[in-house]
């Protein structure tokens, strides 16, 4: 992201500005100035007590592009995730996945315990064309500088769209959620 701001600073919003665009739908002033929680962006309706930001919770995102290393995904320790290193080495070795290679080569840390590229059957999920995979995931869980709506949350990351740029095939997506579904 060449410019943080136009991803994560909120827009100066007011109600004139909203209630004049006819695609804007329904507008809250309280939620549109800065919440305290995340999850108010978006009307869900979750009291604070009843949530641990997305700990103990593991998330698969299918799109085009993922930078591992991205600021917005910090390393989690192993107190907060939902599976372990050893627990997803377990899973990955012992499932069949679709997915191939090393498990060293799908898993980078706690945060990321598992990521591949499906449509170009590799583990090289960065492409440097497309971002749309690291907004998605960082809108999801990001807890770096920048916190998501689960910033506690682990991400399984599945690159479904090939490098070329062209749409992600049915088939691969289908073999990314046959290997969530495991």
């Amino acid at each position: 992201f060449a410019n943080k701001e136009r991803y994560y600073q909120p827009a100066e919003v007011t109600t004139s500005s909203v209630e004049s665009d006819p695609n804007a739908g329904s507008f809250n002033p309280d939620l549109a100035t800065g919440p305290d929680k995340n999850y108010s962006r978006i009307e869900m309706n979750v009291k604070e007590e009843n949530t641990k930001d997305g700990e103990g919770t593991l998330i698969a995102v299918l799109d085009n592009s993922f930078q591992l290393n991205h600021e917005a995904l910090v390393d989690l320790s192993d107190d907060q995730v939902k599976y372990t290193k050893a627990e997803m080495q377990a899973m990955v070795t012992g499932n069949s996945l679709i997915a191939t290679g090393s498990f060293d080569k799908l898993y980078y840390n706690n945060k990321v315990p598992f990521y591949y590229d499906y449509a170009n059957s590799d583990n090289n999920v960065l492409n440097v064309k497309e971002n749309h995979g690291i907004h998605v995931s960082s809108i999801a869980a990001a807890n770096g500088p920048y916190k998501g709506i689960a910033p506690n949350a682990q991400l399984a990351l599945m690159k479904v769209f090939p490098d070329s740029g062209s749409g992600a095939s049915d088939g691969t997506v289908l073999r990314a959620l046959n290997d969530c579904a495991k």
